[in-house]
């Protein structure tokens, strides 16, 4: 244990590049895992036609994108803030998440969740709801 921790702090702590390597590997552990999601989200799209995207923002810009390079329609965002609800982003137009029980067009449609740090409680959202369409 003594030996580990003299390495530690006289090598790792003190040598810069160490860090910096320490850092590097981070970086790519985590463009790796964000390749492999959305790889993950690519599949699960391209065997839907329409979908929802929830979160109109620059992920959800990102989305957009990805859904129209795939051939998935994008009907609408949905969103919660209410500034940015009966507007139009990116050219689609953006209702709250009620939006998606109301209409009956949107009762066969998955939702998309664009967002990285808020995914879980925009899903909680979608649940509350009752909203029984797919969810990515």
């Amino acid at each position: 244990y003594n030996c580990a921790m003299y390495f530690y702090i006289i090598y790792v702590k003190e040598n810069s590049s160490v860090r910096g390597l320490g850092k590097s590997i981070g970086g790519v552990r985590h463009r790796i895992s964000r390749i492999a999601e959305n790889a993950s989200i690519y599949l699960r799209l391209w065997r839907l036609r329409r979908v929802a995207i929830f979160g109109a923002s620059k992920t959800g810009q990102q989305y957009l994108k990805m859904c129209n390079r795939i051939g998935t329609q994008v009907e609408f965002f949905i969103d919660n803030n209410p500034a940015m609800q009966g507007r139009q982003f990116m050219g689609v137009p953006v209702y709250p998440p009620s939006y998606l029980l109301e209409t009956a067009s949107a009762k066969n449609i998955a939702v998309l969740i664009a967002s990285l740090g808020r995914r879980a409680e925009m899903r909680s959202t979608l649940e509350a709801m009752n909203f029984t369409g797919e969810i990515i």
